[in-house]
């Protein structure tokens, strides 16, 4: 009967770690996609420095498309560190 009670603790302990696990991966998740956004954001700004000669309105929907992804791709890979520290920020205010 103990074993059993220990037994339904451990299991039970563990379903609490794999939900917190799933919990923490989705807040990074969410931390990368708002860096993401920051970075589009960012490239599409530091675009309308650049003297655009001719007005193309398909042109300037690709390169809006394009920095989307580089910003998605930058963001999912090392980032500019901006989703580490507010998922820190986060996770500190969770625990």
């Amino acid at each position: 009967m103990i074993n059993s009670v220990k037994s339904l603790q451990h299991n039970t302990n563990i379903a609490k770690k794999e939900n917190s696990d799933r919990q923490d991966k989705k807040i990074y998740e969410a931390c990368q996609e708002f860096e993401s956004i920051f970075i589009s954001y960012m490239l599409k700004n530091m675009r309308k420095t650049i003297p655009n000669v001719e007005e193309n309105f398909s042109r300037d929907i690709y390169t809006s498309m394009m920095d989307e992804e580089i910003a998605k791709s930058v963001a999912k890979r090392s980032g500019i560190g901006l989703a580490d520290v507010i998922y820190h920020q986060l996770i500190l205010k969770k625990g």
